[in-house]
């Protein structure tokens, strides 16, 4: 169960007890059973956190929704108290449901049965759990659970009355409510309604998303560790607010290739079979916000669809994919760096004969050697990848249909967005509160830029979405209460400005005194890598130039500050990867440019997890940072033995440049001058080092 889980358990009174979940801020889910009877009568409904201590703690409630028929029986209650007197909801409920074949699904509900004893007038809780199959109740539509306790006896019909309305988890996952203990089974099960079939009614799923204020998503139990949760990224800095998943812009465009996409998950030529599609486009461009538009939509259609999480599935992961009997996509983000995730589940999913359609959207900034290798490892890509199986993801309103009215949402957005970001929104100092949306309005009101093709139509479209949203979010800030100076014309340069100054906060808020020169150096380490142990950031910090210098206890206090600006997310990770890419990338140009020598003088001292994380960042951001390229080509000519492992592991990720613009450098071995590729280079020339093609067999 979720780490909350305790402060969201409700008893449910009304005339009889009962038991409920908060799932929202004010809305408590429970059995319409439990409590139809008594608004039948006009009896008062009212509900008790678990950790209450007093009958005082009792919160009045009304009945928001209803229903018990078609298998359904559940009910969503209102709190109607006072603010402040319910539990607070800090974290989106997650919904789950079962997708898979395989039987021992470990569920767990808390509730309060007539069996429990009564604990100064309250009565007490019971922990329940257990194991569910699938295949269980299927033509009943409800969940049939194994108890592991031993039933209590002599105590009526049923022990468990008073289960009722609990809510039912498969590991984070809300899946089901409880309802029922069925006869001639010895009170050794539980039945439950699926969430899957609640999300169904439209009333239901309308006041959860009107209490969440983001769409109600149905994820897969068996998936749940394999594709990432559907609940928005939260933004704790300015940059955070561009991240694709924060999701703080609202998405526009696309409408064909959206279509084109919606029908080739759907189409029913292919609906028993697996189907691969690949998605490119440079950095910046919005193939991350596309597939999270394109993964809403086909939850809507009914779909378990998700991101593929940065930790590499197993074969346990695979085989939920190979059995799911819903219908699934997967996107996988970074495909070019994903070799070992696309080995494990390609190789799952040729030995799949049937089940319900499956679809792989992989996602990269272009083709090159990976994508090569990888059609030649795996016969069902070459199989799946047709001659339509690759789409280019064209600049945003590429067709000219960039109007006012997109500008205007996009930085009203940003302005809401900014009102609730810590040190940003409404203070007790007047002199600092800003009305971001007033803001907004006298930014809108200037003159823009006219689309040059299209005169009279509208604003120049951007050239990317990450570049719109770049420059409005930048205007903004300057036009709140603390300006950074504009030294350049860059826009980027701004926003980064911005960033620092809040990581300086962060810093201090943990006690550290830092020097802008060794922030900086702290960001651009946490930029090139993500040390998923203590020791390994330690080691980092030892490294880096700027950094040397500081004792333990401030490189751990660093460690942190780092992890409070960068929350490490799904990963095991003690920060988490700076997003945007395109900006994470310019703050390590910039300190390249500033200090062209850094990676000689701290790279070759790292571990070679650690080089290969950064050759990936570095890997990814030459082709539009030229200082990226220069650095790198300078570190392998100096240190090509030693880092040439890392080195080549991460070129295969690198997309196809072009002659003219892939950084060259000159063979390590004496007798040869001739410039070569730094991936032909380094497999040619240190025979630790495997080319490319040998990683995927």
């Amino acid at each position: 169960m979720r780490h909350d889980a305790w402060q969201r358990v409700m008893a449910v009174w009304c005339g009889r007890y009962g038991s409920g979940y908060l799932v929202a801020a004010d809305l408590v889910l429970t059995a319409a059973h439990v409590i139809e009877d008594a608004v039948r009568v006009g009896t008062r409904v009212q509900v008790q956190p678990l950790d209450a201590t007093d009958a005082e703690s009792w919160l009045p409630c009304e009945v928001a929704w209803i229903r018990d028929d078609d298998g359904v029986d559940a009910a969503l209650l209102r709190i109607t108290a006072a603010p402040g007197r319910a539990p607070a909801v800090p974290e989106v409920q997650r919904w789950g449901r079962l997708t898979g074949t395989d039987p021992g699904i470990s569920w767990q509900a808390v509730g309060f049965p007539d069996a429990a004893p009564d604990v100064a007038g309250l009565r007490e809780s019971e922990h329940l759990s257990g194991t569910l199959n699938p295949g269980s109740r299927r033509r009943g539509r409800r969940y049939a659970a194994l108890i592991s306790a031993t039933a209590p006896g002599d105590l009526g019909d049923s022990p468990w009355s008073g289960t009722s309305g609990a809510a039912m988890f498969c590991g984070d996952l809300l899946t089901g409510v409880v309802v029922v203990d069925p006869a001639h089974w010895r009170h050794g099960r539980v039945e439950a309604v699926p969430i899957q079939l609640l999300s169904e009614d439209a009333e239901f799923r309308a006041l959860i998303e009107q209490a969440t204020g983001v769409p109600l998503a149905v994820e897969s139990v068996e998936l749940a560790e394999t594709l990432a949760a559907p609940a928005p990224h939260r933004p704790v800095t300015p940059m955070g607010l561009l991240r694709a998943d924060a999701e703080v812009a609202p998405f526009h465009g696309r409408i064909e290739l959206l279509a084109r996409c919606e029908n080739w998950c759907t189409a029913p030529a292919d609906a028993a079979e697996v189907s691969l599609r690949l998605l490119t486009g440079p950095g910046g461009q919005g193939k991350t916000r596309f597939a999270l538009e394109l993964i809403r939509r086909m939850r809507r259609h009914g779909w378990v669809a998700g991101r593929l999480t940065e930790t590499e599935p197993d074969e346990k992961a695979a085989r939920a994919l190979v059995h799911a009997q819903a219908p699934v996509l997967v996107v996988v983000d970074y495909a070019e760096g994903r070799a070992a995730a696309l080995h494990t589940l390609l190789t799952a999913l040729a030995r799949r004969t049937s089940g319900s359609p499956l679809r792989l959207l992989l996602m990269a900034r272009g083709t090159g050697e990976w994508w090569t290798t990888l059609r030649g490892a795996h016969p069902l890509v070459r199989d799946l990848a047709g001659p339509d199986a690759e789409y280019a993801l064209p600049p945003l309103h590429a067709d000219g249909s960039y109007t006012s009215e997109d500008r205007r949402r996009t930085m009203h957005a940003f302005a809401t967005a900014l009102s609730g970001l810590r040190d940003y929104g409404p203070c007790d100092n007047d002199d600092n509160t800003v009305d971001w949306h007033a803001a907004a309005d006298r930014l809108l009101a200037l003159p823009v830029p006219k689309n040059p093709t299209a005169p009279g139509a509208g604003p120049a479209a951007p050239s990317s979405a990450l570049e719109e949203q770049i420059e409005l979010l930048a205007a903004l800030l300057q036009a709140g209460p603390r300006p950074v100076p504009q030294q350049t014309g860059s826009v980027e340069d701004v926003l980064l400005e911005h960033e620092h100054r809040y990581g300086q906060q962060a810093a201090r808020a943990r006690g550290l005194t830092l020097s802008d020169r060794v922030l900086r150096r702290a960001r651009t380490a946490a930029a090139l890598v993500r040390p998923e142990h203590e020791t390994d950031a330690l080691t980092l910090f030892a490294a880096m130039p700027g950094l040397r210098d500081l004792t333990e206890d401030r490189r751990l206090d660093l460690t942190a500050c780092l992890g409070d600006l960068h929350p490490p997310g799904e990963r095991e990770a003690q920060w988490g990867s700076p997003q945007p890419d395109r900006l994470a990338e310019h703050l390590v140009a910039t300190a390249l440019r500033e200090t062209p020598d850094l990676l000689d003088r701290f790279l070759p001292a790292l571990p070679g997890s650690l080089c290969y994380q950064a050759f990936t960042v570095l890997g990814r951001g030459w082709l539009q940072e030229t200082a990226m390229g220069d650095a790198v080509t300078r570190v392998i000519a100096a240190h090509g033995r030693a880092l040439a492992p890392a080195a080549v592991a991460a070129v295969g990720m690198l997309t196809d440049p072009g002659p003219s613009s892939a950084p060259s450098m000159r063979c390590c071995r004496p007798r040869r001058s001739t410039p070569v590729s730094w991936s032909t280079c380094c497999g040619r020339c240190h025979n630790t080092a495997k080319p490319w093609p040998h990683t995927l067999s």
